[in-house]
């Protein structure tokens, strides 16, 4: 069944599915109808803010897009039925004397009347079609030497004229006869008959096909001047049919052909437009088209058309290209009737016209035009100008994958893959993939390497892998030079090359991929796969960081904490850390909840060590000599005299004391009373390890020590399990993090869950958090809320502010436990003052709502304040609509707008659309038309349907924008389907008055009554006078009466002034039935 989701991804197709790699989420290319300026693309649009030589780039790239692929023909489609016979190898095409005469001297004899006659038969000039007949008047001809009729003899035998017309025995092709005729032709010194034999060869007409013979005969009547010989010659160089390709050679031939030669003229104009053979010349390719344009040739035509509109060496001037498309469209060429519909639906060089602009889509879609049947699908998805149809949108987006169109394939592949929108179904999504990626599609290689990267419906295979990454790569795909360049770094699936590794990630990172950039600055900063080189680590970390890459963005603030490679400077990462917070980075938030200082940062590191080994020892180790060492170190930290102490606790690490040399490492570490050191620091941590203390086997195996910082990692599980079996309660939680988040081990949900309850067995609260959530989310165990609620109770008892947020939402959601908002309320409070971000949005939120009567917004805007400060994107949305509104806060605008403007720019829809409003009104912000609707297009692409809303009204009100009420309909129409009762209404208003669109009072009712059924007043109003009066709908007063009555209950002072018209004549008894209705309408829409 074809759903609305599958729609949304052809929606999506040039924002596919996002790739993970590790934590680090890999974005992919920009999509099928949100284009930038409507479903296509503003494909002929220029860009006001592009310049002089990006668009001369972008138009070089519509030419070859648009006119390069009309070459790209097999060796059976260059020749036809009518090509052979029409194309100046056979048969006349208008006639010197009248029927009568041809007629009598046939019957005589003559043998050109005969020939003449016998072409008016077979092309059905003054009668109807007869190929019989026709070929037995040419055999009469040609049996009285007409060279003529022996050549269109051959022809018609090498064809197969029989099982044309589907007469005789279907398939039947007499190739001797045909040789025959056509050796006859020869002798009386007919060139085209051994041109003809060549073609037979080349197309594989009824014999085998073979490129030798082929090349022998044509050899032989190109050597006699033979234009079609010679053309056909440069083709075979130019593909290299049958020998090496040999572009110059081509070029050579096509010169020799060109002269009254039209497909030769369109070969040059080829040649010299993309430099094949010959140097670009853009003026010499346009004087080789106007010459086949001249001879009416439609594929010229339209090739000058696209001169003029793209600018190849000429001003552009559309009146010039205009005249030539409508030559072109005038003899139904495809190519031409889809680039007059992409032209009228942008209105560059005539008058925008939708409707058009889809009727001329749709002729070129009906000729088998792949792109044009793939824009059809995009037009029937999102139901512009067309009645939105999502079976039909289906369909031609398969036909046109079906006819090789690679997004079509690239499209539906995603969708397979997925399995969000239709049956998943990973074979089909490789078949595909490839048929994609056969033909260059570089996202759709980078896709087929991915899967065979992690085993998805093929074998896991690393070296295939590779050899798609490559090809993606080569072919320019920024995630395919990533997953290479990381291939390259990790040794996976070829040995490891650092020097290939940068080569790859740098070419992604030129076109801007912040996941390149971030990983060049981390194998900078960390040198294990580059040399160590802090300032290259900086600055493509700063340039990933630029780019919302919120890993990086955490390295950066982790540089300035700890002085790596710089002068420590607590103020810059707490700048970087906070904007990595507010890009929902967890562990960002963590740090932003504690961080106040650089010396209060070692402190708090200090005491989350001893409670990690506090709570992850089986029995009490408070007070032992370890423990009192982490009490000295942090007392010396805070006197300032960390230096002696770092003194003892090297003496007694050089002696022997496990405990101690763990504690010499994490203070070179953390430059604690020592400069940083992370090499000796290593070798101490390693030394405690092989020792035997638990919790530097737990460092070493890549794992925090700390919640603030991840620590030196070696990732070596081994050292994971054997503090685990020391009954280490943090190895334990760590091995099911192992098994959960495939660590170092192959994912295993199972045992994952068994790490976790035995850690929970001894007391856990973080091994109790993590059953519980295996139970919640039935991972590794059955899936179980009431046992999640269970552990999470455990935990949250324990003080684990995780545990308590959860177990606040179960409460707040029935979830495992009967609902109570009390408890809920009870236990994000625990978590909240213990700065748990998400508890403390959770209590902000919901004292925003009316949620069993705990309304209250000076409560609401005091916790979500709090979630402000430390950068929770979604509070501080809710906190500008606090202000916006007056909502606990003084009213403010401006306010609303610098806690929307942060996260908007990090591409928060709803932010993004409200601060638009804001714009649009001029409301606490200077009013700027532009600003808001290009911040209306950012959630747009995220299908805000808000935003499609506003940009509808800003067409229709023409604010900012001259009004154009075809793309308000546009925009009303994409959102009215989900939902959006206000959409709705104006969508069911156009159609009312025949604004935008066609005038249909039946749609107008039906979207009326989709809004009206949500409240909307207006359409209420609009429903209610429709059935008084029975305007396109079956008249029923009292139905309207019940609608007026429900708007006016809400204050809508049309429906008041309406009813009060009606009742002053109506009869009691329909009101009070209207009456009656509309209470029962308010009971069934509570």
């Amino acid at each position: 069944m074809i759903t609305h989701r599958f729609i949304a991804s052809l929606r999506r197709l040039f924002f596919p599915a996002l790739l993970m790699m590790g934590t680090v989420v890999m974005p992919a290319h920009a999509g099928m109808t949100d284009w930038p300026g409507g479903p296509f693309g503003a494909v002929f649009r220029p860009d006001a803010n592009a310049s002089v030589a990006q668009r001369q780039e972008k138009n070089d790239t519509i030419f070859q897009e648009l006119f390069l692929p009309s070459f790209n023909q097999s060796p059976d489609q260059l020749y036809d039925l009518d090509f052979l016979f029409l194309g100046g190898l056979g048969l006349p095409s208008t006639l010197d004397k009248g029927m009568a005469s041809y007629t009598r001297l046939a019957a005589q004899g003559d043998a050109e009347a005969q020939f003449i006659f016998g072409a008016m038969l077979f092309q059905g000039l003054a009668l109807n079609r007869d190929i019989d007949s026709a070929t037995e008047l040419w055999q009469l001809a040609a049996s009285q030497g007409y060279v003529k009729a022996q050549h269109a003899l051959g022809i018609a035998y090498m064809a197969g004229l029989i099982t044309l017309n589907g007469g005789g025995d279907e398939g039947v092709d007499d190739g001797a006869e045909a040789t025959k005729w056509f050796q006859q032709a020869i002798e009386a010194g007919n060139t085209d008959a051994q041109a003809l034999i060549g073609v037979r060869y080349f197309a594989g007409m009824g014999v085998d096909q073979d490129f030798a013979k082929a090349r022998e005969w044509l050899a032989k009547a190109a050597d006699l001047g033979n234009a079609e010989a010679l053309y056909l010659q440069g083709v075979m160089f130019a593909k290299g049919y049958g020998q090496d390709v040999d572009e110059a050679k081509a070029v050579e031939l096509w010169l020799a052909a060109a002269r009254g030669h039209t497909r030769a003229q369109l070969a040059l104009a080829r040649a010299y437009a993309f430099g094949l053979g010959v140097d670009i010349d853009q003026e010499t390719s346009r004087q080789w088209l106007l010459q086949a344009a001249r001879r009416g040739i439609a594929q010229a035509q339209t090739g000058l058309a696209l001169v003029f509109l793209t600018g190849q060496g000429v001003d552009i001037n559309y009146d010039q290209a205009m005249r030539w498309l409508y030559q072109a469209t005038d003899q139904d060429f495809a190519l031409a009737q889809e680039v007059l519909g992409l032209l009228h639906w942008e209105g560059v060089a005539v008058q925008r016209h939708r409707i058009q602009a889809v009727e001329w889509i749709e002729k070129a879609a009906d000729q088998s035009r792949p792109s044009a049947i793939y824009r059809m699908a995009i037009i029937y998805a999102r139901g512009l100008s067309v009645r939105q149809d999502d079976d039909r949108a289906f369909e031609l987006n398969r036909l046109a994958a079906e006819l090789g169109h690679a997004e079509s394939q690239y499209s539906l592949a995603l969708s397979y893959n997925s399995g969000e929108t239709i049956e998943k179904d990973e074979v089909e999504a490789l078949r595909l993939f490839k048929m994609a990626a056969d033909q260059n599609h570089a996202e759709a290689q980078f896709r087929i390497g991915k899967m065979y990267a992690d085993g998805t419906g093929v074998d896991k295979d690393n070296v295939e892998a590779l050899k798609w990454y490559e090809m993606a790569a080569n072919n320019g795909s920024s995630l395919g030079q990533v997953s290479l360049g990381k291939a390259y770094s990790d040794g996976e699936g070829v040995d490891a090359d650092p020097v290939k590794a940068r080569e790859w990630l740098e070419k992604a990172a030129a076109q801007g991929n912040a996941v390149a950039e971030y990983f060049l600055g981390r194998y900078y900063l960390e040198g294990d796969v580059f040399d160590q080189d802090y300032i290259l680590a900086r600055r493509w970390l700063r340039r990933a960081a630029k780019n919302n890459q919120a890993e990086a963005q955490l390295k950066l603030g982790y540089i300035y904490l700890l002085g790596v490679g710089v002068e420590g400077d607590a103020k810059k990462a707490l700048q970087w850390i906070r904007v990595a917070a507010l890009s929902k980075n967890k562990e960002a938030q963590t740090i932003l909840t504690k961080l106040e200082d650089i010396e209060q940062y070692r402190v708090d590191a200090l005491d989350d060590i001893q409670t990690i080994y506090r709570e992850g020892s089986a029995q009490s180790v408070e007070g032992d000599l370890f423990d009192r060492s982490l009490d000295d170190l942090r007392t010396s930290l805070v006197a300032g005299n960390a230096a002696s102490q770092f003194e003892k606790i090297l003496r007694a690490a050089e002696a022997g004391d496990t405990a101690q040399q763990f504690l010499a490492g994490l203070a070179q570490m953390f430059a604690m009373g020592t400069p940083m050191d992370m090499a000796s620091a290593a070798h101490w941590i390693h030394l405690s390890a092989e020792n035997g203390f638990s919790l530097a086997q737990l460092q070493l195996a890549a794992l925090p020590v700390s919640e603030f910082l991840p620590l030196y990692a070696f990732e070596k599980l081994d050292w994971l399990e054997q503090a685990a079996d020391q009954d280490f309660i943090q190895a334990q939680v760590a091995m099911g993090h192992a098994y959960r988040y495939s660590q170092g081990v192959e994912q295993d949900l199972n045992e994952a869950a068994s790490w976790y309850e035995r850690a929970a067995a001894l007391g856990s609260k973080e091994g109790q958090f993590r059953l519980g959530a295996m139970y919640a989310g039935g991972q590794g165990v059955e899936k179980d809320e009431a046992k999640a609620v269970h552990y999470w109770q455990q935990a949250a008892e324990q003080g684990s502010p995780t545990a308590q947020s959860r177990l606040g939402t179960a409460y707040r959601n029935g979830a495992g436990v009967d609902q109570d908002i009390d408890l809920a309320i009870h236990w994000w409070e625990k978590a909240a003052e213990q700065g748990r971000l998400e508890a403390q949005y959770s209590l902000g939120y919901l004292y925003t709502t009316n949620i069993a009567n705990k309304r209250d917004y000076a409560l609401a805007a005091e916790w979500l304040q709090r979630a402000v400060d430390k950068g929770h994107a979604n509070a501080h949305f809710e906190m500008g609509v606090l202000y916006y509104y007056g909502n606990g806060v003084e009213k403010d605008p401006q306010k609303a707008a610098e806690l929307w403007q942060p996260v908007a720019d990090m591409g928060n829809a709803k932010a993004q659309t409200r601060l638009g409003r804001l714009y649009e009104d001029g409301k606490g912000v200077e009013q700027d038309y532009a600003k808001a609707r290009a911040l209306y297009q950012k959630a747009r692409l995220k299908r805000n349907g808000e935003a499609y809303y506003r940009l509808g009204q800003m067409y229709y009100r023409g604010r900012g924008v001259a009004a154009d009420d075809e793309k308000a309909f546009e925009y009303w129409s994409a959102v009215a389907p989900f939902e959006h009762a206000r959409a709705q209404y104006w969508l069911g208003y156009l159609y009312y008055n025949g604004e935008g669109t066609t005038k249909d009072l039946t749609q107008a009712a039906h979207w009326w009554q989709e809004a009206a059924n949500r409240g909307n007043t207006a359409a209420q109003v609009g429903l209610g006078t429709m059935r008084i009066s029975g305007t396109g709908l079956e008249a029923d007063i009292v139905k309207g009466v019940m609608w007026m009555i429900l708007a006016a209950d809400k204050g809508d002072e049309i429906a008041q002034l309406n009813l009060a018209k009606l009742t002053a004549g109506l009869d009691p008894t329909i009101l009070a039935e209207g009456q009656r209705r509309a209470q029962v309408w308010k009971v069934e829409h509570r």
